[in-house]
């Protein structure tokens, strides 16, 4: 019999050839957990819900043509002993719909799997998920990545977490807040089902990508704990203030003064609402007074210091800023922080853009 390793374990598998109407998808599949964040799935989903679910990923339909070039499943689901597919959902979902759409043929009514032969425990069947979709490094989206992410965190600890992803523990504080923060907003606004509207809250805990990468921004970062009581002195704004102005669209609504129309990405909200704050009260009036924004904020500072040289100044002055800490710094080495050092000489090549230096 073959056996799956987990933490030093051997769990004992077997092939077998099920009905694939016997298999049941899991509630648990991290992939779902953005689409709890946002309340398109319920606390406990029916087989039908999840079904729907897992035909919206953009992976799907690719997957479908994959299983019919291959004229079968390519790689065995991976089910408990009672059929509940802990690794696969998305495959077993796929063959469905093929069933659906060639029921004369018969040729996806039966499944091969591996079944675990005996019951396993609730942290067992966490840790084969986290093998799966963490170790592995499959694809998914940034919110269901970010969910885990936190799981993993408080039921291993923070070191295995951190080891998961070769970074420092004290590096990871911003995203398990951003996880805790998320989690919270979740619960307090369930009719709000914006994927974008989450990401911003992440990014403000400093948060400035999950997928593919994780980039931790310490710069942008306005939210330093999930807990209002706890929070410290440089954390200005409660979180639950935070959240509503998020939920009012202040951070993310446009802005017409007249002449145009203000936008700004998602992925800007972070940085320029620390623009808004450095700005002073005046500029911060224009994001917390009634139908304010941020837009409505950067649009004021844009009126008032519109000229090239003004932003040139400012720049340089928050340049000048962070050069004592960097003048206190060892190298960064490519060798030992590859992914630092992308992103300091991609600052590097911007400021001799600016600056008109010619690289070779």
């Amino acid at each position: 019999m073959a056996t799956l390793t987990l933490n030093g374990y051997r769990l004992q598998i077997r092939f077998v050839e099920v009905e694939l109407k016997n298999l049941r998808l899991d509630p648990a599949n991290p992939r779902l957990h953005s689409s709890y964040l946002t309340h398109e799935l319920p606390a406990s989903p029916s087989q039908a819900q999840l079904v729907r679910i897992l035909e919206q990923l953009p992976e799907f339909d690719s997957l479908k043509e994959a299983l019919v070039r291959n004229q079968g499943c390519f790689q065995p689901p991976l089910v408990t002993n009672d059929n509940r597919v802990l690794e696969g959902n998305r495959r077993v979902a796929a063959m469905r719909r093929l069933l659906s759409e060639n029921k004369k043929s018969g040729q996806w009514s039966t499944v091969t799997v591996q079944q675990l032969a005996k019951k396993i425990t609730d942290a067992q069947e966490k840790a084969i998920r986290a093998k799966f979709h963490i170790e592995g490094m499959l694809s998914w989206d940034s919110l269901s990545k970010l969910t885990e992410y936190l799981a993993i965190a408080d039921r291993d600890g923070v070191d295995s977490l951190a080891g998961m992803l070769s970074r420092p523990p004290k590096q990871l504080e911003p995203l398990l807040v951003a996880g805790r923060s998320i989690r919270l907003f979740s619960q307090a606004y369930p009719n709000l089902k914006s994927q974008d509207l989450l990401l911003v809250l992440a990014g403000l805990c400093g948060v400035k990508q999950i997928e593919p990468n994780l980039v931790i921004s310490t710069s942008q970062r306005c939210i330093y704990t999930h807990i209002d009581d706890e929070r410290p002195t440089h954390q200005t704004f409660p979180l639950a203030q935070i959240m509503r102005w998020l939920a009012e669209g202040r951070f993310t609504a446009s802005y017409n003064d007249g002449t145009r129309n203000h936008t700004i990405k998602p992925s800007k909200v972070a940085s320029e609402f620390r623009r808004v704050r450095e700005e002073g009260h005046e500029a911060m009036l224009h994001f917390t007074e009634p139908e304010g924004s941020l837009t409505k904020a950067l649009a004021f500072i844009e009126a008032k210091h519109p000229t090239l040289h003004w932003r040139h100044t400012q720049a340089l002055k928050q340049t000048l800023k962070f050069m004592g800490l960097l003048n206190q710094m060892k190298p960064i080495k490519r060798d030992e922080n590859p992914e630092l050092h992308v992103q300091a000489t991609a600052c590097y090549h911007r400021l001799a853009q600016l600056l008109g230096i010619h690289q070779r």
